[in-house]
């Protein structure tokens, strides 16, 4: 796991100066060493964090002996070893980085297509003049883009773009209330205006005559539906785990106690020799604490198990370094920093995650509610002007059933009705601050596919919305604030293929992720099975009324100084927060906090 960054200009001097600025600002994604390699017009920057072979002779950029191909990789692709097979030779290094160099030179740009694993990557071929990028396909790996008056900058984080002298650093104004809405701007868009990403799944050529984009693996295309026998999606998470478990440094796994972290744990057990490494924090508030659970998965699979105890005030004292760490604003993320650190303090470089089962699983209660307002056809068949006066005419006592009248009045459209559910700013509130009107978000709507698949069309739309721009972002940048690697077994690509083809009938959630249990076996014990789930519920209100107050106000502050927002209304809306409005909750309030120190600590200004 590392960190890239990388200039391209046909037109003007490459700037060497600039790109070791880009990629000493990413030195704690990589502390290990460090590279820089310039010719013609491009310019590759490395910072490595070593992983599969830890030698020199492994370091980044990297160079074939031809002298014709140059990369620069952010990542581990799992299967190199049987696409090293496929290659027919032996290398000169026993690193993925190197497979993934040779396969380009063999395939060129259908490399992508054989690899299993999470990147982000630049080739440069000397001969063609050409650079070609890519991401994998989930997108759990990311990579921002600066295209700017004949220059192309890209880099793992947006804060060396931002501060590189090329952004306007002004944000994107008309995606504000996106951001209230779902806590983070969907991709390819950024909180920055002239700052994009690379999306999941896509790869891009560049040369002097033209710019080439194209997605080669998608979420959302057609399936037809099928049942699979359990044993399938066993072996298929099993040798998911199996691929993530390789590793030349200490390694382990976060255990919370949960259905999918457990599952993880369990299926390592079954494969290493050694007693598995894992580790969970607990809290003394029992309320907030999992002890209970991850030290009867510990027992139960023999692990070397380590407890790192966290008192809340604990927690509370990390959030100003948190608020540091944000790369790209999020309403998330505090949770990931605070684990990540204690996993690194505790020697670990590697760990894994139960990241994604909630999504593949049908874990959320989404899985259950929204099919049950799609079933209602007969609403949705009826004038949207009636369906409109019949909602509103609805009591509105709260968020939630101001949701539901939201969603009563949509075109009954899943992707919409999904949009709404998943929002913690509904338009009609967000318009109130914003003096933008609300755009639509950049997100596309999902190829309904085969009409037995409505479940898999929600984890499309979970993974291609919340979870690749707010969970997998914020582990990245959380986690890579340590320089510690999460891998995430479940959102292995065969894995994903195989569960959104599962048809409903096999998948339906009678119980959150029985699918999931049911292909296990007797693996996990059942009071992990049937327990509630949990998370971190901290005093979130009370710290930002008393502890936090000068962060919050120093956030809100710049927000009514630096943007358009209606400051009337943002005065209006923390006052009643302070005064505990239901309506106006912690979680609806973080998200401006937080966007507001990111853009001051940045200096970033409302265009």
């Amino acid at each position: 796991m590392c960190g890239i960054a990388g200039w391209l200009s046909y037109d003007s001097a490459p700037d060497l100066e600039l790109v070791k600025r880009m990629t000493a600002g990413l030195s704690h994604r990589g502390p290990d060493s460090d590279g820089i390699y310039a010719e013609g017009p491009v310019v590759l920057g490395h910072r490595r964090l070593s992983i599969i072979d830890t030698s020199e002779r492994a370091n980044q950029p990297f160079h074939l002996k031809d002298g014709r191909y140059h990369l620069v990789f952010n990542g581990e692709i799992y299967n190199y070893q049987e696409v090293k097979s496929e290659l027919k030779t032996e290398g000169e290094t026993q690193s993925d980085t190197e497979v993934v160099l040779l396969a380009y030179k063999e395939w060129g740009v259908k490399c992508v297509e054989r690899f299993n694993g999470m990147f982000a990557f630049a080739i440069w071929d000397s001969e063609k003049q050409e650079l070609f990028i890519a991401r994998d396909r989930i997108g759990i790996k990311p990579l921002y883009l600066l295209k700017k008056e004949g220059v192309l900058l890209f880099s793992s984080e947006i804060r060396p773009l931002i501060h590189s002298g090329h952004s306007s650093k002004k944000t994107n104004a008309k995606l504000l209330s996106e951001y209230l809405g779902h806590q983070t701007i969907y991709a390819p868009a950024t909180i920055v205006q002239d700052i994009e990403m690379l999306m999941p799944g896509h790869w891009m050529k560049i040369s002097n005559e033209r710019i080439e984009e194209k997605a080669y693996w998608s979420l959302d295309e057609s399936r037809p539906s099928r049942d699979v026998e359990l044993k399938e999606i066993k072996g298929t998470l099993q040798k998911a785990v199996s691929y993530r478990m390789i590793s030349d440094v200490p390694l382990g796994a976060f255990l919370s106690g949960g259905i999918d972290s457990s599952a993880i744990v369990g299926l390592m057990a079954e494969q290493s020799e050694l007693p598995v490494e894992t580790f969970s924090v607990t809290f003394g508030e029992k309320k907030y604490s999992e002890k209970e659970y991850s030290d009867l998965v510990a027992a139960k699979f023999k692990t070397k198990h380590t407890e790192i105890h966290l008192e809340s005030k604990d927690f509370l004292q990390e959030i100003p370094e948190v608020l540091k760490s944000f790369d790209h604003p999020s309403g998330d993320g505090p949770n990931s920093y605070i684990i990540s650190k204690a996993a690194k303090s505790k020697g670990l470089k590697v760990a894994l995650s139960g990241l994604g089962g909630d999504e593949l699983f049908a874990g959320y209660d989404l899985f259950q509610n929204l099919p049950k307002i799609k079933s209602k056809s007969w609403w949705f068949s009826l004038p949207q002007s009636v369906r409109t006066l019949i909602s509103t005419g609805l009591p509105t006592r709260s968020v939630q059933s101001k949701k539901l009248q939201s969603m009563l009045k949509s075109t009954g459209e899943l992707d919409e009705l999904h949009d709404l559910y998943r929002s913690v700013w509904l338009p009609s509130m967000s318009q109130r601050i914003i003096d933008f009107p609300k755009k639509k978000k950049s997100s596309k709507r999902i190829n309904p596919g085969d009409s037995n698949l409505l479940l898999s069309q929600i984890s499309s739309l979970e993974m291609s919305t919340y979870m690749s721009n707010v969970l997998l972002r914020d582990t990245d940048q959380m986690s890579m604030a340590h320089a510690l690697e999460i891998r995430v077994p479940f959102l292995d690509h065969n894995l994903v293929e195989l569960t959104l083809s599962i048809s409903d009938k096999q998948k339906w959630p009678s119980t959150p992720k029985q699918l999931l249990v049911k292909a296990l076996g007797d693996l996990l014990p059942d009071e992990i099975v049937n327990r509630k789930k949990m998370g971190f519920v901290f005093p979130w209100a009370e710290w930002m009324k008393n502890d936090l107050n000068e962060f919050c106000e120093e956030g809100i502050q710049y927000l009514l100084e630096k943007t358009q927002m209606n400051a009337q209304e943002l005065e209006r809306v923390w006052r009643e927060f302070k005064l505990g409005s239901t309506e106006y909750r912690w979680s609806r309030l973080w998200p401006l906090v937080v966007l507001g120190y990111w853009m001051k600590q940045h200096g970033i200004e409302e265009a």
